[in-house]
């Protein structure tokens, strides 16, 4: 129960009309104990677009932090 984890999900989308076309998403976060059933959990959100659409940025990177119960 006392442990630090950690986990992360990525995912390539290319498009098959254009192969150079590729989007990458993934999500990572790092979950740390605090006192007793408190926990902290750091996220990070990536969206990578080789060729975005007109008004969509290349890159967006988000951070958030969230603190929760584990029973």
């Amino acid at each position: 129960q006392g442990r630090v984890g950690f986990a992360t999900t990525a995912y390539v989308q290319p498009a098959l009309s254009a192969p150079d076309d590729v989007r990458v998403l993934g999500t990572a976060e790092l979950k740390t104990p605090i006192i007793g059933p408190l926990r902290q959990t750091t996220a990070v959100d990536f969206r990578v677009d080789s060729a975005p659409p007109r008004g969509v940025e290349k890159k967006d990177i988000r951070f958030g932090t969230s603190f929760g119960v584990e029973f």
